[in-house]
């Protein structure tokens, strides 16, 4: 097998590799004690993440990368939510999220879920993203969204996630639910 030598590449497969695997697996167990652990973290703690699986030949963190947590009461939602830096390539992560419903129904008593907020190809004709999930180690795909952006992740997220939520409560609740969790 030849080794990898594109900076480029190294980048690429990288990010989809920390974005995809490295952070889900973190909250994959225990999701609430994970976003527990978050809150008394600083960003230090992911810059240190992405270096540890990094190739010895990728520069430190690239610029972007960051996580807040936002803790939606009216939706029942605790959300850690990592901004990555620019996708180079399609499949990329934007943004991720994981999402811990924090309302009990039939069925969904912390239920969790992984969301990914993808490049499209280089050439699309306007950005757009492919809103994706992990649940059960299967990455499912739930169409395109524009534009591409923090709000616009958030709202498709929650969208799914508390389909009867009231979006105007929860546009003001994004604004001031930022930390602590």
């Amino acid at each position: 097998m030849t080794p990898l030598n594109d900076p480029d590449e190294l980048r690429e497969i990288h990010h989809y590799g920390f974005a995809h695997h490295r952070l889900p697996g973190v909250f994959r167990e225990e999701p609430a004690a994970a976003m527990l652990a978050m809150s008394l973290m600083d960003q230090d703690w992911l810059r240190e993440l992405w270096q540890e699986d990094a190739p010895e030949r990728l520069e430190n963190p690239p610029d972007g990368l960051a996580f807040e947590l936002l803790v939606l009461p009216a939706a029942g939602l605790s959300i850690a939510l990592f901004t990555l830096p620019e996708p180079w390539f399609a499949t990329g992560a934007h943004f991720t999220a994981a999402v811990l419903v924090r309302r009990c129904g039939p069925g969904q008593c912390d239920h969790y879920r992984y969301w990914t907020f993808e490049r499209t190809r280089e050439d699309s004709p306007q950005p757009e993203a492919v809103l994706g999930a992990w649940e059960d180690g299967s990455h499912l795909n739930y169409g395109l969204i524009s534009p591409v952006s923090r709000a616009a992740f958030l709202k498709a997220v929650i969208a799914r996630m508390a389909p009867g939520a009231d979006p105007a409560g929860l546009n003001l609740e994004l604004r001031v639910a930022l930390r602590p969790f």
